[in-house]
């Protein structure tokens, strides 16, 4: 029974999958959208990773006692999960109103003058990353510090995307990408800061140039130009240690010249970290054994930025208190930080009505930040601060959901108000018109290259095919 309920959540990933291809081929929801970002988050930490360990019976440390129970359960919370999140996100509600309060600008700089902000937005980035020591406001200045990171890899690819075989181009590309990756390399454990700037390549050139290209010229470059950061993040995830969080960028690259086996780095990325047992651990476990922590992560979203040294009795997150509850064996419990998953976040802090909470929450706040891209989808700076969080994006339905909830939406406000800031000096400082026209017969010279997509009514979703 439990192989069957394992190829029934790997069915529900090529459902998602095919979702995702449905609604870009409509024009509902760009194929790279925060949405579907989240969708594939979800399918790696939760669905493919319950999966395995159903079919497998490896669950790690978290003993499962009834798994065609609890398999069940998580199976059912997984689909209505996704359903209302679905729901949600299309209807989207008050939070289309919001983003279109939003501040914007229009400006769209030449070619040269994107890889210049590219320099001066690394050079930020370092500065914010490691120059900021205040309490608290290091924090904010950390996260914003990759999300302009990612942002300088955005318009890297944003130029990169129109011509990608010329050499002073890549050359040029190369090194911005290389300072960033050094940025967000030295002293941390996590991948998504590589996954942020990684990813943030492919989405300024998806923006740019690629989104109205048929689907099979469109998934040959996206699945070409993936290579370089999967493989980089593969050795990066062989070789990091948790008991190394200092390491400098050199000993980062030390690590994976010397140690690294893309083999086993590949093998830990599709495994999915047991999130999904977790989560099925948490199920069985909440509130027969543990009470329930009543809609923790809404509110615990607000109280991350308080330092515990200036609140001691501040509450224990759900991420630190599962090691224990497991009884994880050769750790300190109450050092060690474990991913929930959305669902194990749900099945410990209110069961079933936390769940549909959460799903609605969780697809308007999708929503919001895809809204503020169709409202500004030629306009890059927009468009790449939304992108700064795609790590997160991609890590929210891992958990700690509140830390990843928090940090997105610190990244992009910080990446937000800085670029705007220069989109309103380019568009008081340009006397040329600020959105650049291309011809679509010098910008694609094969038959794959066409555009696929039919203009659609203004009211949808995508923006009108000029």
């Amino acid at each position: 029974m439990t192989t069957l309920i394992a190829m029934f959540l790997v069915l529900l990933s090529i459902i998602l999958v095919v979702i995702m291809f449905r609604d870009h081929r409509r024009g509902t929801c760009e194929l790279l959208s925060c949405r579907n970002l989240a969708l594939v988050g979800l399918i790696l930490f939760q669905l493919t990773s319950a999966a395995y360990s159903l079919a497998s019976g490896d669950h790690s440390n978290y003993y499962i006692a009834e798994p065609v129970r609890t398999g069940l359960i998580f199976t059912a919370m997984t689909v209505t999960l996704i359903i209302l999140s679905l729901w949600a996100y299309r209807h989207g509600w008050f939070v289309t109103g919001l983003a279109a309060r939003l501040p914007t600008t229009r400006a769209h700089p030449g070619d040269v003058a994107l890889l210049l902000n590219a320099v001066f937005l690394t050079v930020l980035a370092a500065l914010l990353r490691f120059g900021v020591a205040i309490p608290i406001i290091s924090i904010v200045a950390g996260a914003v510090g990759v999300g302009l990171s990612a942002v300088a890899g955005g318009l890297v690819g944003w130029v990169w995307g129109r011509r990608l075989l010329n050499p002073v181009l890549i050359f040029y590309s190369g090194m911005i990408v290389a300072a960033n990756l050094a940025v967000v390399m030295s002293g941390t454990f996590g991948r998504r800061g590589l996954v942020t700037v990684g990813a943030s390549i492919l989405w300024g050139m998806y923006y740019s140039a690629w989104r109205h290209l048929q689907t099979r010229a469109l998934m040959t470059r996206l699945a070409v130009l993936s290579i370089p950061p999967i493989l980089l993040l593969a050795l990066f995830t062989s070789v990091r240690s948790a008991g190394e969080h200092q390491r400098t960028t050199r000993e980062q690259v030390q690590a994976m010249v010397q140690g690294g086996d893309i083999v086993r780095g590949v093998t830990g990325l599709l495994s999915g970290q047991y999130v999904g047992s977790v989560s099925m651990f948490l199920i069985e476990n909440h509130p027969e054994n543990y009470e329930y922590r009543h809609l923790e992560s809404l509110y615990y979203f607000f109280l991350i930025p308080i330092p515990r040294q200036w609140w001691p009795s501040k509450p224990t997150p759900l991420s630190m208190a599962i090691a224990r509850e497991a009884r994880v064996s050769r750790v300190q419990w109450n050092r060690l930080k474990l991913a929930p998953g959305i669902i194990g976040h749900a099945a410990a802090e209110g069961g079933w009505y936390a769940l549909i909470i959460y799903a609605i929450v969780a697809g308007l706040f999708f929503r919001f930040f895809d809204e503020i891209i169709r409202l500004n989808i030629d306009s890059p700076f927009v468009v790449l601060a939304v992108g700064s969080a795609v790590g997160q994006y991609i890590g929210l339905p891992r958990g700690s959901v509140p830390n990843f909830a928090l940090i997105a939406v610190m990244t992009v406000a910080g990446s937000m108000v800085i670029l705007i800031t220069l989109g309103k000096l380019v568009e008081r400082l340009s006397p040329a018109p600020l959105v650049e026209e291309y011809d679509d017969a010098e910008e694609w010279d094969d038959d794959d290259d066409a555009l696929e997509h039919e203009a659609v009514d203004p009211g949808g979703f995508r923006d009108p095919v000029r």
